[in-house]
């Protein structure tokens, strides 16, 4: 059963208590992430193992020199799929980004 007929089955009020049940951790990751194929390789680390994304932030270098960046916050049913997650990310290069006093 594909994502969207779950969420069709189960309603939007289960929905919004399943979303809000879910881990969360943002993470960043900055270079050449679209050349070297970080990016398409942590988003793929993400959804084969069942979790979720959304980018916050992505700033694209504009000349071959310039480094990229992208925010992406990243959502798992359970604490420790989350921790072992992030784990593998920190393999590919991503940071944890926590936020700072002052950020909005």
């Amino acid at each position: 059963m594909s994502i969207q007929h779950r969420i069709g089955a189960i309603g939007a009020g289960e929905l919004h208590r399943l979303i809000l049940s879910m881990f969360s951790e943002t993470i960043e990751l900055r270079g050449h992430i679209i050349d070297s194929l970080t990016l398409p390789k942590v988003l793929d680390q993400i959804v084969t193992r069942g979790a979720t994304f959304n980018i916050v932030e992505f700033k694209i270098g504009q000349k071959r020199v310039d480094p990229s960046l992208a925010r992406i916050e990243i959502s798992a049913p359970t604490q420790a799929e989350l921790d072992e997650l992030i784990q593998r990310l920190r393999e590919e290069g991503a940071e944890v980004k926590r936020p700072q006093l002052g950020d909005k």
